[in-house]
């Protein structure tokens, strides 16, 4: 499979584990009050295309995207790739064995 869900619009996702997926374990964007947390991301994006990720989720028009407590481990590309106006960073994410750790919020290493 691709990617293991793919959300667009108001979402709440959490305590999740995504895992081996082609292209992205979750994939999402254009939501308003949006949050993902809690959530494992493990050996996604297999198929090795740079636009891989644990987690891509972009949204340029949101009114909040909260990204906390997520793990990535062993991606292909990001662990956590995210890009939207306003990131609310709520911490505690993680990166180990990410090709290229994180993107759009911090992450500690796991």
């Amino acid at each position: 499979m691709d990617f293991g869900l793919e959300i667009h619009g108001m979402a709440v996702i959490t305590a999740n584990t995504f895992a081996r997926n082609s292209m992205w374990g979750l994939r999402g964007g254009y939501g308003n009050s949006v949050e993902i947390s809690r959530n494992t991301f493990i050996a996604n994006g297999h198929d090795r295309n740079l636009l891989a990720a644990g987690l891509r989720y972009s949204n340029r028009d949101s009114d909040s995207v909260l990204i906390s407590g997520n793990h990535g481990i062993n991606n292909f590309g990001y662990g956590l790739w995210v890009e939207a106006d306003k990131i609310d960073d709520g911490g505690g994410n993680t990166s180990s064995g990410d090709e290229l750790g994180c993107h759009g919020v911090t992450c500690n290493s796991g």
